[in-house]
């Protein structure tokens, strides 16, 4: 079941980088401990998860999305529009609550936990031998284990 976003992409952006609903609230203390998938039942949702597409009007999207079984995961993702570029990275963050709908995560910065929220708007599921997961309106594809990341990445051009 896929979830409709509802609303056009200029006005997710707007709320806070389209794909991380960004809280931005500062927790006391340091960042909550991961939480292995396994505990949450959620072992399905562990992968290295990607996304690259193109458009003839200028606009590209991309997303690279790994989920440890141990709860940990690292996020990329960069958006272009024109000669808009928007780039947002996680590189270290903890699955604190995962379930169909959200997937719930810390990242420590500073010794502080930002709070991260991505939407699932379809849980894992297989078509034609290939695994996909649906996150933040973006199809992503699941790399076999072991599978090198090969992306262009615009973000990075000058």
């Amino acid at each position: 079941m896929e979830r409709d976003l509802g609303q056009p992409l200029a006005t997710r952006f707007a709320r806070g980088m389209t794909t991380l609903a960004l809280t931005g609230s500062l927790l006391a203390g340091c960042a909550q401990e991961p939480t292995p998938l396994h505990q949450l039942g959620k072992a399905e949702y562990a992968g290295t998860w990607v996304h690259e597409s193109a458009r003839p009007d200028g606009t590209s999207h991309h997303m690279i999305l790994i989920i440890s079984a141990d709860g940990t995961g690292t996020y990329r993702r960069c958006d272009v529009d024109g000669v808009l570029k928007s780039e947002m990275t996680a590189d270290q963050f903890n699955i604190t609550a995962l379930d169909d709908f959200d997937i719930k995560a810390e990242v420590n910065l500073y010794g502080f936990g930002i709070e991260l929220e991505f939407l699932v708007n379809e849980p894992p599921s297989t078509s034609r031998g290939q695994r996909y997961l649906s996150v933040d309106g973006l199809r992503l594809a699941a790399l076999d284990p072991g599978a090198e990341v090969e992306m262009a990445w615009p973000c990075n051009d000058d």
